[in-house]
């Protein structure tokens, strides 16, 4: 609650606009996620399917990815919401994960000159 609540304090409408975009880089069960898509409820009175498709996270430990999906589905999700958590909760290694979702967004190219940064620094060979 205290970093969302500092998070609001830099932008007054970052959960009154529906269309503002959220991402976890290691969501865990999806504790932070779950406040945040509340709030968007909450404050912009979106439906739950309309904040889960701004809300996005990544985690490495599949069981966590699990949890996270349960959390954010509520008790009774309809298909679109499992269908909207399955494109934007997945499990990957968020250093390495090309944070496209399934869908191009222009990221891919920042993170291709990472990724050959990152190659150079470990050493490793890997192409993604």
């Amino acid at each position: 609650q205290d970093v969302l609540d500092k998070i609001e304090l830099f932008n007054d409408n970052i959960f009154t606009d529906e269309m503002k975009t959220f991402i976890d880089t290691s969501c865990g069960d999806g504790q932070f996620l779950s406040e945040v898509v509340i709030r968007k409820m909450e404050r912009s009175n979106c439906t739950l399917e309309q904040a889960l498709s701004t809300t996005y996270g990544v985690e490495l430990m599949e069981d966590n990815v699990k949890l996270c999906k349960e959390r954010l589905a509520g008790p009774n999700p309809t298909m679109k919401i499992l269908k909207i958590l399955d494109k934007n909760i997945v499990c990957a290694d968020a250093l390495t994960y090309d944070y496209s979702f399934g869908e191009p967004v222009g990221i891919e190219k920042l993170l291709g000159n990472w990724r050959a940064v990152k190659q150079v620094v470990t050493g490793s060979r890997e192409y993604f």
